[in-house]
């Protein structure tokens, strides 16, 4: 029996050996651990929002940016690691979205790309993520860089003076601009809507004497409105048409304060706070909206003060009060529209004259000479106004257009009711809102908080 269970022993042996040698040899390579496999942030929801907290791995990192807050409830973070490693982390709704790694273009230097800073970005979800980076290095353009989210990679990189991002109503097109910059028009799809592989700027020179822009707005694929500080000018049809800024206020505030915003198709132009203007896309002027009417109880003198922050995706307002500079404002070339209500200290009542004095005594009686008294000078403005701006602006309105008024909060009365993160105070102005993206983004470098703008109980001043 010995003899014959030997050899099959011996048999099943050496089955087993090779299979253990064939699984040896067909069996996936053990998984190397690399920069970018965990995720550097801790995401929980804290309170009515999310906290994003950063943790340090042993990969020590360069640089943490963060973009300002974007449509759709994004907000993208740049990690630049000292191995030289661009990433980007891509958070919507306070929840990490995608991550994604960067590799050079190759018409962008080493020594540009590897210390390139976050200045801005776009999106369109699903679909392309515009990251435009600035340079350190002297003589060389900004960065930007279309990423493809179906095929994985960059689309394109295009070198381009600019500062901000802005897209066409519909995306087909992106805006790159900034103060003293040409406009920059980029085409992301061709006509059969696929992604543009490699697209051309068209560039639109700002006139000569146009300071800035300081807000852009597209109206169309190639159309535009932007603010400067001497009105509203329209690139329409492939001319200029400006129209020039209504009275500044007493007030004096620093310029540049415009602002344009749209709600479904109406168009918002804000030259200065306390002022606000619908327009039509060739800049000019429809109707002015008095803020005053919209504004009642103790603080309805910020409607004199009120800066346009921009709309929301539900198509309201959304307004901050903030201080002015009570400079002395230019003369207005073209007083198109009248200063918005302010203010203005009584002036005090007249001392009769010695005749009408004389007419009451009767004839032939003199009457005394008036007591000299010094009269007091009348106040100025700022001193008008100084009590109510130290008793604090840390409110915030959205108003519906066509609506009788505005709804606000203060952060002192709403703070506690939010749950918010221990290591947050509470904030101030206006809380770095961009009421495109739906929300707020408080914090500082290595810790933030998403908090929704629809989480935040209103009419609580």
């Amino acid at each position: 029996m010995k003899r014959f269970l030997s050899p099959i022993i011996g048999l099943l042996v050496l089955l087993a050996l090779g299979l253990g040698a064939r699984w040896a040899l067909s069996r996936p390579a053990p998984h190397l651990s690399q920069e970018g496999d965990r995720s550097p942030f801790l995401v929980q929801p804290i309170g009515v929002g999310e906290s994003i907290e950063f943790h340090p791995s042993e990969i020590p990192i360069r640089n943490l940016i963060w973009s300002r807050p974007l449509p759709g409830g994004a907000v993208v973070a740049q990690l630049l690691t000292q191995s030289n490693r661009q990433q980007a982390l891509l958070f919507v709704d306070g929840k990490l979205d995608t991550t994604l790694t960067l590799d050079r273009p190759g018409d962008v230097p080493e020594n540009v790309f590897n210390f390139a800073e976050l200045e801005d970005a776009a999106l369109l979800p699903g679909k392309t993520l515009l990251l435009l980076y600035r340079t350190s290095v002297a003589g060389e353009l900004p960065v930007l860089i279309a990423w493809d989210f179906q095929r994985g990679g960059i689309q394109w990189a295009y070198r381009g003076a600019g500062t901000r991002l802005a897209l066409s109503p519909e995306g087909q097109s992106a805006f790159l601009f900034g103060p003293g910059t040409p406009v920059q028009i980029l085409a992301l799809r061709g006509r059969n809507g696929a992604l543009a592989s490699a697209p051309k700027a068209k560039k639109v020179d700002l006139p000569l004497d146009m300071a800035g822009p300081t807000d852009l707005l597209p109206t169309g694929p190639a159309d535009f409105l932007v603010t400067e500080a001497a009105g509203l000018a329209a690139w329409k049809g492939g001319a200029w048409i400006r129209t020039p800024a209504p009275s500044p206020s007493p007030l004096g505030f620093t310029p540049p304060t415009g602002s344009l915003a749209r709600t479904g198709r109406t168009l918002w132009w804000q030259p200065e706070a306390g002022q606000l203007l619908q327009v039509a896309a060739d800049a000019s002027i429809i109707v002015s909206q008095k803020l005053t009417d919209l504004i009642q109880g103790p603080h309805d003198r910020d409607a004199a003060l009120l800066h346009l922050l921009g709309s929301d995706p539900q198509g309201n307002l959304w307004f901050a009060p903030i201080a002015p500079g009570f400079e002395a404002p230019p003369s207005p070339t073209v007083p198109a529209i009248p200063t918005p209500d302010v203010p203005v200290p009584p002036t005090p009542a007249s001392a009769p004259s010695p005749a009408s004095a004389n007419a009451q005594l009767g004839p032939g009686i003199a009457a005394p000479p008036p007591p000299v008294t010094a009269t007091p000078p009348a106040p100025s403005l700022q001193e008008v106004w100084d009590p109510y701006l130290k008793a604090g602006l840390d409110r915030l309105y959205c108003w519906k257009p066509g609506s009788p008024g505005m709804q606000g909060f203060a952060w002192t009365s709403t703070w506690k009711q939010l749950g918010a993160p221990s290591y947050l105070t509470v904030p101030t102005g206006d809380g770095g809102l961009i009421p495109a993206s739906g929300g707020f983004l408080l914090g500082g470098q290595e810790r933030r908080w998403w908090l929704p703008l629809g989480s935040v109980p209103m009419n609580q001043m």
